[in-house]
């Protein structure tokens, strides 16, 4: 039974459930309850979920209303809804101070496949699929799947890893001290990295690239789109490049300390006497794409596949 009809008589429960959908509130369910509810949204509706510990799980169907299944952690004050059609809010409420451990809330919502996803946690793990609105998910430790066709996707972590096969407009994914793991189609994609590594599977559409890790490696595989510009950097971390396909590009690699080994051949040169880093500026078949690789102390590494 839906938490906001409880303790009331059957007329009584059905006056409130309509007041409810109407207005799009509801009394937050009581601490370590299990949750099962739904509300009318629109198919493009803006969904906002906040849940601090536990896991998060979004799957998009072709229903105009969200479903919220799961349970509640012991400590949570309750699940609290709040909005209308057309943007809906979604938060595990938590008291300010809590005792030991959080285990967490695990939430399992399913949405709209055109609705737009803002998602929040510390320590929860977030798990997407089958959302076709532009998604932003944002946590501290909590790990993160993303699968499906979003809009676009930004995600962020402080230390948890990013696991990623989608077909986005636009792809954008920041972590310091997780590793990112990415495939899929986008015209446009951006990873940064402090200290994990970050693993690319490039669509064959793929036409702006941008890599970036102070301490990981760096791995980008697949073809190379006809102008495309691709840059890759790291710090002490080495690059690895497998492409696939025809090769039509300008290369511009460049290392202070580490070694470049290269598929076509080239003997790269020495930047200075004085220090042991290398360069390579090469052109294979007609040079319409671009690119950029700069690996300050590790090695470059590119291949065919």
């Amino acid at each position: 039974m839906n938490s906001c009809a409880r303790r009331v008589s059957p007329a009584s429960s059905a006056l409130i459930l309509a007041l409810a959908a109407v207005l799009g509130l509801c009394q937050p369910a009581p601490a370590g309850e299990t949750i099962d509810r739904t509300h009318k949204v629109n198919k493009d509706a803006i969904i906002t979920i906040d849940n601090l510990a536990g896991s998060v799980t979004v799957t998009g169907w072709n229903r105009n209303e969200v479903k919220i299944t799961g349970a509640l952690d012991e400590q949570a004050e309750g699940l609290q809804v709040e909005g209308d059609a057309d943007r809906l809010a979604i938060e595990v409420k938590y008291p300010k101070r809590m005792r030991g451990n959080v285990d967490g809330s695990r939430l399992e919502i399913q949405v709209p496949a055109g609705s737009r996803l803002e998602i929040r946690s510390v320590s929860a793990d977030v798990t997407l699929d089958n959302v076709e609105g532009a998604v932003e998910i944002n946590t501290v430790s909590g790990e993160v799947k993303v699968r499906g066709k979003p809009a676009s996707l930004r995600a962020e972590s402080i230390s948890g890893g990013l696991d990623v096969v989608a077909e986005s407009a636009k792809i954008v994914l920041r972590t310091i001290s997780g590793a990112i793991d990415a495939a899929g189609e986008a015209r446009e994609f951006s990873c940064n990295s402090i200290s994990g590594g970050i693993d690319v599977t490039a669509g064959k559409n793929l036409a702006t690239l941008s890599c970036e890790t102070i301490s990981g490696n760096v791995v980008v595989k697949g073809p190379i789109a006809r102008k495309a510009e691709w840059e890759l950097a790291t710090h002490s971390g080495d690059v690895k490049l497998e492409l696939a396909g025809k090769i039509d590009a300008r290369f511009r690699v460049s290392t202070f300390s580490g070694r470049i080994a290269d598929v076509f051949g080239q003997q790269p040169a020495r930047t200075s006497r004085y220090v042991p880093g290398q360069e390579l500026n090469h052109t294979e078949g007609d040079g319409g794409a671009l690119i950029k690789v700069d690996a300050f102390s590790g090695n470059v590494r590119i291949e065919r596949r």
